[in-house]
């Protein structure tokens, strides 16, 4: 009597054993799973771009009243601007502010070592043509920008002063306009998988090469004085988040 009573407890016992072995429920983890778990929506918020920049800088000032020599053209100039996206139908619609960076050497009044710094702040409308991008997976990407500067300027001497312009001191900001057109690349085609991880992982959706023509007048819209208006040819690196 007491061997199939023992022998019954023992079946009961071990039965769910094979079951929870056997069960489907809990698979282990595969990398494959991992990474599908890591992947962003597809429709995850784009809300800002970032983009640093080092351009050639070329200011359009030569034979300006009171300069002695001019200036020496194509020096570089650094930047950055933050873009805010308002819209998104055929296209990314945005919001800049973008402020830059430049100086040159030359010749003010009769000092030879004059130097001539500029800060161009401005607020522009951004259009970047990246439908097919989102879309047809394809990684060219033009844009065109256009907005209101105001560059910030000043010119010291050889003893790291403030220089003189004919009978004032040589600071100021000048208003003016800023046109813009280029080209960017985005790089998430060259490993898709690593796009994917910098977006799940940082929150950077796209990382993009690009290359851009900035004109930025600084003429207080064709008043009489110093003309800062600057040509710039920059390239940097575009950040989308």
């Amino acid at each position: 009597m007491r061997r199939p009573l023992a022998a019954l407890v023992l079946t009961v016992a071990l039965a769910p054993l094979p079951a929870r072995a056997e069960s489907p429920e809990s698979p282990e983890p595969t990398a494959a799973t991992v990474e599908q778990s890591a992947e962003p929506a597809r429709d995850a918020p784009r809300d800002f771009f970032l983009e640093l920049n080092l351009g050639s800088f070329t200011p359009e000032m030569d034979g300006t009243a009171g300069l002695a020599g001019g200036f020496r053209r194509s020096r570089w100039s650094f930047g950055a601007e933050l873009d805010w996206l308002l819209w998104r139908p055929l296209g990314s619609f945005s919001l800049a502010f973008a402020a830059d960076y430049g100086s040159v050497t030359g010749q003010a009044s009769s000092d030879p070592t004059t130097r001539l710094t500029t800060v161009p702040l401005r607020l522009l409308a951004v259009y970047r043509f990246d439908l097919f991008a989102r879309s047809g997976g394809i990684p060219l990407v033009p844009f065109v920008k256009v907005g209101l500067a105001h560059t910030l300027w000043w010119a010291t001497d050889g003893a790291g002063g403030i220089a003189s312009l004919g009978e004032r001191r040589a600071l100021g900001g000048n208003w003016g306009y800023e046109v813009a057109a280029g080209l960017s690349l985005e790089l998430n085609f060259i490993d898709p998988r690593l796009g994917r991880q910098l977006d799940a992982k940082v929150g950077i959706h796209s990382v993009s090469l690009q290359a851009q023509y900035v004109r930025i007048t600084a003429d207080n819209f064709g008043a009489p004085g110093l003309n800062l208006t600057a040509n710039t040819v920059q390239a940097g690196l575009g950040f989308e988040f």
